[in-house]
């Protein structure tokens, strides 16, 4: 078990080791669940978030990517 599955109180996690199961679970997801439109919050460290962001649009062409930035503000202030 990792440190972080041992220290949170959050009971299903899934943790990945490598970039592409990441994907094809995200993927998968989506797809089981019919969904047409994402959010993504990349701001604090958007250069990191590219890579995945067209890696993403290139798997899920016909899914909407929304910008959520206010939205995750908004969370944090509770």
């Amino acid at each position: 078990m990792s440190a972080y599955k041992e220290k949170s109180w959050i009971e299903n996690i899934i943790e990945y080791t490598n970039a592409e199961e990441l994907m094809a679970a995200v993927r998968s997801w989506i797809k089981k669940n019919n969904y047409r439109k994402v959010g993504l919050e990349f701001t604090v460290e958007r250069d990191s978030y590219m890579l995945f962001l067209t890696v993403f649009q290139r798997l899920n062409p016909d899914v909407e990517i929304a910008d959520i930035h206010d939205l995750i503000v908004e969370l944090r202030k509770f």
